[in-house]
């Protein structure tokens, strides 16, 4: 017994390693099997989500591409209207200096072709587009121009010709004084120096400034002295609203004439001559300058920009005007 009892122990204890040894190399298979699948499952894990990522990254390239596209349509559009915009105030500006041509031109209006240039003007600095900055800087170059001009007072010369046509009750005619014989005398004794009155008043002159001058003793001759003399002063006042200077000249110098000539001099008469002199040299068609550059300058741009209303990218802001939301 105690001779297989070694043997014995050995025998058991090999047993024991081998089962041991079975054990572990089980443990170590099931591991590694669990390890291997663990990591095809990882494996798996990873390619969908590199496959995820990838898709990912494409709907973001997509994205960019779409957020690119959407801000050259936007840029676009906001570019089409403020062409839109530029056009719509050029237009604007421009029927603004044909008004102020037409004015300048056939009516000799300085004042009223100022302002209306100088609202188009303003409109000009309205538009963003710098191409119309040459049309702009003629455009004041011509107000200065205007500006440079010398505005005769219409206003108060009217005022001034209506004073004197008030005042010509007021001036003596020659002659005023002059009295006929008396009426005590016999008829015939009247009639024969009624006769002899008007053949001398038909040969009695006086020389003033070297010229004839005939006494108007007949209240019929004063009234119509005072009539045409009136009417010249009316014709030269209606000649200085209609800025006919010539017209003006010739009936100021008609009325000053016929006060010089058939009126007494005393203050009155010779302070009315003076202001008639004085308005006689009142020019009421001045030197113009050509304020057709600026007009022919946008008239051009206009042209090339005739387009820009009817932009391919304006419907939405088409249907803002309509007073409809955009879809």
């Amino acid at each position: 017994m105690h001779k297989n009892g070694p043997a014995l122990f050995l025998a058991l204890l090999a047993l024991l390693l081998t089962l041991g040894l079975g054990a572990a190399g089980y443990f170590l298979w099931t591991g590694q099997q669990t390890l291997n699948n663990d990591i095809a499952q990882t494996s798996t894990a990873l390619r969908i989500l590199d496959s995820t990522i990838k898709s990912e990254l494409k709907g973001l390239e997509e994205l960019r591409a779409e957020q690119q596209a959407l801000r050259a349509a936007t840029q676009e559009m906001r570019t089409s209207m403020e062409k839109s915009h530029d056009f719509s105030t050029a237009s604007d500006a421009e029927y603004l200096m044909r008004i102020a041509s037409h004015r300048l031109l056939l009516e000799q209006d300085v004042s009223t072709a100022i302002t209306v240039l100088e609202e188009a003007n303003q409109r000009l600095g309205e538009t963003a587009d710098p191409a119309l900055l040459e049309a702009r800087q003629q455009l004041i170059d011509e107000i200065t121009q205007l500006k440079a001009i010398p505005q005769p007072d219409i206003a108060g010369a009217s005022l001034t010709l209506n004073s004197l046509q008030n005042q010509v009750e007021r001036w003596t005619p020659l002659g005023s004084q002059t009295k006929a014989p008396t009426a005590s005398l016999p008829r015939e004794t009247q009639n024969f120096w009624s006769g002899a009155w008007a053949e001398l008043k038909s040969l009695v002159v006086i020389r003033r400034t070297g010229q004839a001058v005939l006494p108007l003793a007949s209240p019929d001759q004063r009234f119509f002295l005072r009539h045409n003399l009136r009417l010249a002063l009316e014709t030269a006042r209606l000649a200085l609203l209609r800025r006919d200077t010539k017209t003006l000249h010739m009936n100021l110098s008609t009325a000053r004439d016929w006060l010089a000539r058939y009126f007494e001099q005393d203050a009155a008469a010779k302070a009315a001559q003076d202001t008639i002199a004085r308005l006689e040299k009142m020019d009421l068609a001045p030197p113009l300058p050509d304020i057709s550059p600026s007009l022919k300058t946008l008239h051009a741009w206009l042209a090339r920009n005739g387009g820009a209303i009817a932009h391919p990218a304006a419907p939405a802001v088409q249907g803002e005007a309509q007073g409809k939301s955009p879809p």
